[in-house]
């Protein structure tokens, strides 16, 4: 199977760059995009919301948001992107989020991801939760 023809769907292996910004159209809090690693669809409570933001999207798709740092824990949960808004002052933030790869992921893989989330992130947000390939 073609890697191009997989989609955002449990159990994937998903890269994602993140670059954020104070305006939907400025993407001004990194000077390059950040790349993370997730598995999708591993969290304790179902899918996040972040999760079905880019559910069936497939390499090469950009998605948006806009949320604040109080929405943090919540819309990511256990999926902690490398996020530059910690250290800036305001509270409302754009996100572009551009699939990099998805690919199939190894049963290993999974179980180490699993056991992580109920690690620390080290993010400095306080929610106690981080899964990090």
């Amino acid at each position: 199977m073609n890697e191009n023809k997989y989609f955002a769907d449990n159990l994937k292996k998903i890269r994602v760059s993140v670059k954020a910004g104070t305006t939907a159209s400025d993407m001004n809090l990194t000077i390059k995009p950040d790349f993370y690693d997730f598995i999708f669809g591993i969290g304790t409570n179902g899918l996040t919301p972040f999760e079905y933001l880019i559910a069936g999207k497939s390499k090469g798709d950009i998605v948006s948001a806009q949320i604040s740092k109080a929405m943090i824990p919540d819309f990511f949960e256990h999926i902690k992107l490398p996020l530059p808004v910690f250290f800036h002052p305001s509270d409302i933030f754009y996100l572009e989020i551009q699939i990099k790869d998805i690919s199939l992921t190894q049963n290993n893989e999974i179980i180490k991801a699993m056991a992580e989330i109920g690690g620390k992130c080290g993010c400095g947000c306080g929610c106690g939760t981080g899964s990090k390939l």
